[in-house]
């Protein structure tokens, strides 16, 4: 009988130990954070540059670029394997000029910029600076009504990228743009807004002539290039179609994207304005 009570009093004791240890975790500071804000990403750019050795590539030169005209400056990787054209990289663009597009697009008949008017794209931006999503506005962003740098196709992932410098968060777009089965389709782009200036990234993740792992596997579908242009025979198309029914299914989960977004995001956050 005192066996029993022995093992039952040991039972109880591990019980309550148990669930005190549980509740003393759910009061933590460590698992609120945990669960503080959904799709948040906050990554923080080192003093060293980052060496990336995926994908066969290790990015060993950061370079500095200022763009006096819109008064930012970035990092950005530079060496004999990666050759971002950072001239071209960022543009920036005032919501009135975006206005004034989407009205003349509109007395031409073009449904440019979709259902939704400018200025509530724009304040769908906005609204995600603060660098907290919920679903209504993540929906909105992945719908079809959101269209400010999209053609026809849409974002097929939406996440929030927190800036240190900027103090205020970036909407990051991957997605495919277009109704053509072209590689190109598939992009990278991120904008964010300060006062009426929007500033935004847009570049295809299968552009030739930027990084060496994509023009290697651009070769082995098919494509050439010589003196600037480019070229995809028949067979090269089957292959192209063929790779990029692949991609429709699993670019989110895409080793080589997922590589060049660390990259680009990286990037990001070296964005600053000059002072």
């Amino acid at each position: 009988m005192n066996k029993k009570l022995l093992i039952f009093s040991i039972f109880v004791f591990l019980a309550l130990s148990s669930i005190f240890y549980f509740f003393k975790l759910y009061k933590s500071d460590k698992y609120k954070n945990s669960n503080k804000i959904e799709n948040l990403q906050l990554l923080e750019i080192p003093d060293n540059p980052i060496i990336y050795k995926d994908v066969n590539m290790e990015i060993k030169e950061w370079t500095l670029y200022k763009n006096e005209k819109f008064n930012f400056e970035f990092k950005y990787p530079n060496d004999e394997k990666t050759k971002i054209k950072a001239n071209s990289l960022f543009e920036a663009k005032s919501v009135s000029e975006l206005k004034k597009e989407e009205k003349t697009y509109s007395e031409q008949g073009l449904d440019i910029f979709g259902v939704v008017s400018v200025g509530e794209q724009v304040d769908m931006l906005r609204n995600g600076t603060d660098c907290r999503m919920n679903d209504e506005l993540k929906n909105k962003f992945l719908g079809k009504e959101f269209k400010l740098f999209y053609g026809k196709g849409g974002p097929l992932q939406v996440d929030l990228l927190y800036n240190n410098n900027l103090k205020k968060c970036a909407i990051r777009f991957i997605g495919s743009d277009g109704l053509d089965v072209s590689l190109d389709n598939f992009s990278y782009i991120l904008a964010c807004i300060d006062g009426e200036s929007i500033y935004f990234m847009r570049t295809s993740f299968y552009k030739i002539g930027i990084f060496d792992f994509v023009d290697l596997k651009l070769r082995e579908i098919g494509y050439e290039s010589s003196g600037g242009v480019v070229s995809c025979d028949s067979q090269c198309g089957k292959k192209e179609i063929e790779y990029f029914n692949y991609l429709s299914k699993n670019v989110l989960n895409d080793p080589m994207i997922k590589k060049i977004s660390e990259i680009y995001d990286q990037l990001f956050l070296t964005f600053k304005f000059l002072k």
